[in-house]
């Protein structure tokens, strides 16, 4: 890694973040590529590419978690690095900046959710299947219930009280 007049720059293959290390900033691509990735069941998972002008690493400024991805240079890659107060101070000067990463973050959570149902797609059928089935049997219960209730409150009326509307005409 080398420091540059802004950023670092980070050679081929470099790690920028690690998976399960604490994080405290956020990082923005200004030249280059890295691929984002995560270790599960120990496998390595390629999750996505970003290039110049992405972000990365903004949840560690909003929540005190671990890295929930491991991030290397593909190719040299320059990096800038943004803690929270120096973000916090540039969101005071343009507030735009919040809605634009708010814009990424959605973006990235709306795309890990259409490969989630496409990876899954039988489960999230039998899921809902299983949802479906089980509210009609609510509404046929609730119908039933409140037939039944009719039905009760017209039998504690007893029979000389219960109203003849075919007589009222």
């Amino acid at each position: 890694m080398k420091t540059g007049e802004l950023g670092k720059t980070f050679r081929d293959g470099e790690v920028i973040i690690r998976q399960g290390e604490p994080g405290d900033r956020m990082y923005i691509v200004q030249a280059g590529t890295v691929a984002v990735s995560a270790h599960k069941n120990g496998q390595e998972f390629q999750i996505t590419n970003l290039k110049t002008g992405d972000v990365f690493g903004e949840m560690a400024l909003f929540q005190q978690e671990t890295r929930s991805a491991t991030v290397r240079a593909v190719g040299e890659a320059r990096v800038i690095t943004v803690d929270k107060k120096g973000f916090l101070r540039r969101v005071h000067e343009d507030p735009s900046l919040a809605y634009r990463i708010l814009q990424q973050m959605s973006e990235r959570l709306r795309r890990m959710n259409g490969e989630l149902s496409r990876s899954n797609r039988g489960v999230f059928v039998e899921r809902r299947t299983f949802k479906e089935r089980r509210a009609v049997d609510r509404r046929q219960r609730t119908a039933h219930a409140a037939a039944s209730e009719k039905r009760a409150r017209a039998d504690r009326r007893g029979p000389d009280r219960r109203k003849n509307y075919s007589q009222i005409a």
